[in-house]
């Protein structure tokens, strides 16, 4: 199933490729032009996606992708996921008039957020900063990279990071036994295990499957898994199944190569060499040393913290396995001491340290420690994006800035439209930044301050700052000393670089702001102080979310694998050593081996994550996702422990009755004398 959705996955981005590519524009000359092309963004909850201006030279020519027909002056087509998310009705009215929705064909995938619009006034389309197009597709797929549509890199990596949980329990699903105990071959082992592979694969792919086309909401990244209706994936669903199938069955195959008595001679001294010898603690050390001088930054850290990871995945399944035997020897002497009838049969196989159990602590270690470390990678954050949180958390939507190609053009109309009361145009001088507004909005800074007609240092001019003015200092914009910033009520000594908009109304005045804007200036950018950064923060998050969901897939396959190899393990020692015992024995034992993994690898996840913040600096570290390993695997070997009670008393019950009909399935006193004959000869049924 993970190769299956990582191929879809694959594919999802190609198709969204050709898409992207079918609606990019195509410069050219203005001679030959068909429209005026401009690009800018906004922002959504922390996500900035493109705004796209159009001005249509020729009607006649084709709209670009997804659109019926070229918008009309003041129109605006937003993505079927932007009008979504406007809850509120902002957005159908911040670029113009809303005409619609744009069609999936002119989308790159379902959840895009997207604008088309068109500037009322054409005009400042004539600015350099527009392009000139002549059409769409740019940049069509070449027949390089189309060859390359079969994702081989992706599927290879894919296997890779499978083969170690599929190799053991592939080689454990071929280890079943005839009854007269020969072992199987590896023909009959390939037979016997290509049906249930096949069915596995099967119901794996049609999960799949299901999942691309419909769509499914990921609660714990709060983003959906979209479909991918237009992607050819027939064929590469039955690939994926029979590539599976056989992949499992040949593994499972290899039990047979190993049942020479050769090869189990030598498996058994290399396993008594793990068991007895001094080399797994030295290891765990070795390992955790190297974890704690790459938390307290020593140099080339990164290296360190690989070798330390790499030796502790190495120590763990022998580190468990003796933790297992030591608990056995407890168990053993705890019955000596209180005659517990189940746990002598528990405590003789915990004492030999399974290698089931060891196995299991390996690969759930894995499945941890590498979404761990990621995750914690993914949400470092620097100096830029801390003083980005704390300028939201004090700042707010106090200021708001707005940026565009051109806006020297409509300034003055979006100045009257905003109040020109409370905007403060910001010029770039030759050492300084300086600030120029009307006297009341330079009063909004401050109380006693004068009104200057040439550029002033702030200091001593605003003895006591308003919030405007905080927030301002608090930017940076507003600085201390002979090269802060100036202030005057005439004149632009400089370059104009933004318009600053003092905005006492919150998120309802941004708002408005924005729309006068878009309807205004040519190609507006309106951003709060920051927002790049915040930006980055986000998508941080939405990485972080979505190795939090391959956290929780890999713990639960690693849980129910590990869970059944032990169950099966232990099902086999009883069977082979004809040791009895009661089921809540064989319970206690399963639990406690499954615990006791389950903690070892946990413990080496969180050292992993911690090592991996302190590396850094800081990082998010997912306490809740590894701390689920534990419960869920407690709650899988309880039902295992439950089935298996289920199925011995069903057993049980049967044998009752198979008992009770064995007396009288021959004949009875009457037909025994009936069927006599003179002479010695013994009776029917007798014979």
């Amino acid at each position: 199933m993970t190769c299956w959705l990582a191929i879809g996955s694959h594919e999802s981005h190609n198709a969204a490729q050709q898409r992207n590519f079918a609606r990019s524009p195509v410069p050219v000359g203005p001679a030959a032009a068909v429209a005026r092309y401009g690009e800018t963004a906004d922002v959504l909850d922390g996500r900035q996606f493109p705004v796209i201006a159009l001005v249509p030279l020729a009607t006649a020519a084709p709209p670009p992708p997804g659109l019926p027909r070229w918008p009309a002056p003041g129109e605006a087509w937003l993505s079927p996921a932007l009008v979504a998310a406007d809850r509120h009705g902002d957005l159908r009215g911040r670029y113009g008039r809303f005409a619609g929705s744009i069609a999936p064909d002119g989308l790159a995938d379902r959840d895009e957020l997207f604008v088309y619009y068109r500037p009322p006034d054409g005009a400042a389309a004539t600015d350099g900063t527009w392009t000139s197009i002549s059409g769409w597709g740019q940049r069509p797929l070449q027949p390089l990279s189309s060859g390359l549509r079969a994702p081989t890199w992706l599927t290879v990596l894919a296997v890779s990071l499978l083969v170690v949980p599929v190799v053991p329990l592939a080689v454990a699903a071929g280890s079943r036994r005839l009854r007269r105990g020969a072992p199987l071959r590896s023909a009959r082992l390939f037979a016997r295990t290509l049906p249930a592979a096949t069915i596995g694969a099967s119901v794996a792919g049609g999960l799949a499957w299901w999942l691309r086309h419909h769509g499914g909401t990921l609660s714990i990244t709060d983003q959906r898994l979209v479909g991918a209706a237009d992607a050819p994936m027939a064929a590469v669903h039955v690939v994926t199944v029979v590539g599976a199938a056989v992949g499992v069955a040949l593994l499972a195959s290899l039990r047979g190569v190993f049942a020479d008595r050769r090869w189990a001679a030598r498996l058994r001294t290399a396993d008594q060499w793990i068991t007895s010898s001094d080399w797994p603690r030295r290891l765990a050390t070795a390992g955790t040393t190297l974890l704690i001088l790459a938390a307290l930054g020593a140099p080339a850290g990164q290296w360190l913290l690989l070798g330390g990871v790499l030796t502790m995945l190495l120590a763990l399944p022998s580190i468990t396995r003796r933790g297992t035997a030591a608990v056995g020897r407890w168990l053993l002497m705890r019955a000596e001491r209180r005659r517990s009838p189940g746990a002598p049969a528990a405590g003789r196989w915990l004492r030999r340290g399974p290698t089931s159990v060891g196995a299991f602590a390996g690969v759930l270690a894995l499945a941890l420690v590498v979404p761990a470390t990621v995750m914690v990678g993914a949400t470092v954050t620097g100096a830029e994006e801390r003083r980005a949180v704390a300028v939201r958390d004090t700042v707010g939507a106090q200021i708001v800035q707005v940026n565009s190609t051109g806006l020297h053009v409509g300034r003055d109309r979006f100045l009257t439209a905003v109040g020109t009361d409370r905007v403060l145009r910001m010029y770039r001088g030759d050492r300084s930044t300086v600030l120029v507004g009307t006297c009341a909005a330079l009063a909004r800074l401050g109380s006693g301050a004068a009104c200057p007609t040439t550029p002033t240092p702030t200091d001593g001019l605003y003895p006591q700052w308003s919030s405007f003015g905080r927030a301002l200092t608090t930017l940076g914009i507003i600085a201390p000393g002979p090269h802060g910033a100036l202030v005057s009520s005439v004149g632009e000594p400089g370059e104009l670089r933004a318009v600053l908009v003092l905005n006492a109304d919150g998120e309802a005045g941004r708002q408005a702001i924005a729309r006068a804007a878009f309807t205004l200036l040519p190609l507006p950018y309106v951003s709060l102080p920051g927002q790049e950064w915040l930006g980055a923060l986000r998508y941080a998050e939405d990485i972080a979310g979505w190795m939090r969901l391959v956290a929780l897939l890999g713990i639960i396959v690693a849980v129910v694998a590990g869970v059944l190899g032990i169950a099966l393990g232990q099902a086999t020692h009883r069977r082979m050593t004809g040791s009895g015992g009661t089921l809540a024995g064989s319970g206690w034992a399963l639990l406690t081996s499954t615990l006791l993994a389950g903690v070892l690898a946990t413990v080496t996840a969180l050292g992993s994550a911690f090592a991996m913040r302190g590396l850094n600096g800081s990082g998010d570290i997912p306490v809740l996702v590894l701390i689920s390993a534990l419960p869920l695997s407690v709650v899988v070997a309880a039902i295992v422990c439950l089935l298996c009670t289920l199925e011995s008393a069903t057993r049980r019950h049967q044998g009752r009755v198979a008992g009770r009909r064995r007396p009288s399935s021959g004949p009875g006193p009457e037909l025994v004398s009936a069927t006599t004959v003179s002479g010695p000869t013994e009776p029917v049924a007798s014979r």
